[in-house]
């Protein structure tokens, strides 16, 4: 009947709508900082990225980037608000397969992970993470559908999204153990040998999508981030070999060190997934010779589940799991926790092979995440460990909404229309009480100043200058200015390896002589070309001044009076805001002009005062400017907010070390050591203080 067609597209387009609206009038209005000016160059010049290079976002920010509204860096925002809604969608689908039961929990479950700050946060700029987390999820769905009957069409179709997430992000590894899981447990289906050579072929043609990086390189787009024209360029860039310890191959080494986080939480997804392909041949062999072996995945799933918790022992630390309940108590997500055990056991009883895929992907996403925890606020890479959160947010909440439905399912009689109805609002209230919550947190309406940043930076560089970058990340806004809106084509960008913005062999190519103003974006890289001198190139350190003085020092006051006074009006986040005033404090006392650099310090604990990081660093330029008492306290203050913050105790026992304070020098050298094991600098200074009471340095 119609109505009833209403009443079973009302939840979808809840979710749909529900999600998309909020997270489209909270979008950023312009390019956002960190990798957005450099995604945004590429999509829009059709260009290569960082690696792995993400050529499939690239292809749909292309599409994005026509669209006639806007500017380009706002479509491509907006690209990223669809992208989440629809993996809202997604989630609120994949509910329907698993266990079935009340659409509207359903879409409230779907609502609440779209609504929690790690799913918000993707939402309003341009990443490539969406796009990645609603392929697994498609993946995810159709591989439910083929195994609760559908036709081999949806294994394929799952097996091909699998493809296009890994080509997305590499995070997307961690879910191919749970897919072929499922695939390995489907015994009595078709022909296992046959769907099997299939489905490794629609996953290898979602990979074929790389085909664009080489095919792209070798036409040298505007931005050709380490020119993968070549094979071992190509193969360089896909496993992100530049990247050092972030390279994929390293991380089957086990060189990796676990307890810094990021090359081996990417070490867990690719082992973990290297396991499920081997435990997957070994099936496809025994099927092969007409043998029933439904132990083997079993020993597939035991072995990532292995390699996981030896993953963890090595990553995993107390102060991780620690800060990691904090996370979860901020966003409320301990109500969400037993629905989603609930929902787990539900699966148990109705779908016992579902049980396991699902099992093994929370376990793996819980590792992964506890692994890419910062051991604290101090740690910079929070921002970035956040996005990796994200899968397991929506996982539990799409776990809790199947526990929820099968705990209104499971009351009888005239009672159970009332508890689901009760459950639904329930859910619905908590899904409202996240978007209230974090609304203002996830609103980047308003955020103007990091295009304003771009712009300043290009109006102080002189007339034909070189901008000397030693990484990816400072250029990318500069980036953007020349490629998007076509400003100062008289620029130029070069990095130390010439992987960035390659296409120079030679600094000889571009460098004029004294004559040209070259600016470096870190004073420890100053020297980084051989035969320029700092001083003899007239560089400017345009990030930090690091002590070379500005020839004219108005542009940096300018720059100040624009770009400063627009983060104040229009961005809420205290910490960028903060991180902000604090290099315009260093810049200041590189110039020496200490009076407006403690004046921008201060303005620095003003706004983030409750921040750790922000105490650490205020202590670390009182320090440098010899005022250790106003450093101890800062240092102190941090302590006080967040007692396991080993940079504050290593930072103390280096004055204690300089006023002779050795007992107190020891006693932080050890807290320090306590809170970060697998740091050896701790260790370094106790062995020195050592040597320093034994009168060995006297």
């Amino acid at each position: 009947m119609p109505s009833d067609l209403i009443k079973q597209h009302i939840p979808p387009a809840a979710v749909l709508f529900g999600s998309f609206l909020p997270y489209v009038l909270t979008a950023a209005p312009m390019v956002t900082a960190g990798d957005c000016g450099e995604l945004v160059s590429a999509a829009f010049t059709l260009g290569v990225a960082h690696p792995p290079g993400y050529p499939l976002y690239a292809l749909a920010g292309k599409a994005a980037s026509l669209v006639p509204l806007g500017d380009v860096a706002s479509r491509m925002n907006v690209l990223s608000a669809a992208l989440m809604s629809f993996t809202a969608l997604a989630a609120y689908l994949i509910m329907g397969v698993l266990a079935g039961g009340s659409r509207g929990v359903h879409a409230a479950a779907a609502l609440a992970a779209a609504y929690c700050s790690e799913s918000w946060g993707l939402a309003t700029s341009a990443e490539v993470y969406p796009l990645q987390i609603l392929l697994s999820l498609l993946a995810l769905y159709s591989l439910a559908r083929w195994r609760k009957g559908g036709g081999p069409a949806f294994l394929y179709t799952g097996s091909f999204l699998a493809g296009l997430s890994v080509a997305s992000h590499y995070t997307a590894l961690v879910f191919l153990p749970a897919f072929a899981l499922i695939f390995t447990l489907g015994a009595g289906r078709e022909d296992r040998l046959r769907s099997g050579v299939l489905s490794a072929f629609w996953f290898l043609l979602g990979l074929s999508v790389f085909v664009y990086l080489p095919l792209r390189a070798a036409a040298s787009p505007p931005l050709n981030f380490g020119r993968p024209d070549g094979i071992q360029a190509f193969l360089a860039h896909v496993t992100r070999a530049s990247y050092g310890d972030l390279g994929a191959f390293r991380m089957f080494t086990g060189g990796a060190p676990a307890a810094v986080g990021l090359s081996a939480g990417s070490g867990g997804m690719a082992v973990a997934a290297i396991a499920a392909l081997a435990g997957l041949m070994l099936v496809l062999l025994k099927r092969a010779a007409g043998r029933s072996f439904r132990l083997l995945p079993a020993l597939l799933a035991a072995g990532t589940c292995l390699y996981l918790l030896k993953l963890g022992v090595k990553g995993i630390t107390a102060a991780k799991i620690h800060y990691m309940a904090g996370i979860l108590r901020e966003e409320s997500w301990w109500a969400v926790l037993p629905f989603a055990a609930f929902g787990i056991y539900r699966l148990y009883v109705k779908d016992r092979d579902l049980f396991y895929a699902a099992s093994l992907l929370l376990a793996s996403l819980t590792v992964v995440m506890l692994i890419r925890v910062p051991v604290s606020r101090t740690d910079y890479a929070l921002p970035l460990a956040a996005k990796f959160f994200t899968p397991w947010f929506v996982i539990t909440a799409l776990l809790a909404g199947v526990g929820a439905a099968g705990l209104a399912d499971s009351v009888r009689g005239g009672r159970a229309r009332a508890v689901s109805g009760a459950l639904a609002a329930c859910a619905f209230a908590f899904a409202a009480m996240l978007a209230v919550r974090n609304h203002a947190a996830a609103d980047s309406s308003r955020l103007y100043w990091p295009h304003d940043y771009s712009v300043d930076l290009m109006r102080t560089f002189n007339e034909g200058a070189l901008f000397l970058a030693d990484g990816d990340h400072h250029p990318f806004l500069g980036i953007y200015q020349k490629t998007v809106e076509a400003a100062r084509p008289d620029v130029t960008f070069l990095d130390e390896a010439g992987v960035v913005f390659s296409g120079y062999e030679r600094m000889s190519d571009i460098y004029r002589g004294p004559s040209q103003t070259v600016y470096c974006s870190q004073d420890s890289e100053l020297d980084f070309f051989p035969g320029i001198k700092v001083r003899q190139a007239g560089i400017i350190n345009w990030w930090d001044m690091g002590g070379v003085p500005a020839p004219d020092p108005a542009p940096y006051y300018t720059f100040r009076a624009s770009a400063v006074d627009a983060a104040d009006a229009y961005f809420p986040d205290r910490s960028i805001y903060a991180n902000y005033n604090y290099h315009m404090a260093r810049r200041y006392s590189g110039m020496g002009e200490y009076r407006l650099a403690e004046a921008a310090l201060l303005d620095v604990v003003r706004v983030g005062g409750d921040l750790i990081w922000v105490r650490v660093n205020a202590g670390n330029l009182y320090n440098s400017w010899g005022m250790p008492d106003r450093a101890v306290r800062e240092y102190r203050e941090a302590l006080r907010l967040a007692p396991a913050t080993p940079a504050a105790y290593m930072n103390l026992g280096e004055i204690y070390i300089a006023n002779g304070e050795y007992r107190l020098a020891r006693e932080a050298f050890e807290t320090a050591a306590r809170y970060s094991p697998g740091d050896p600098g701790p260790g370094r200074r106790l062995e020195e203080i050592k040597r320093l009471e034994a009168g060995e340095f006297r």
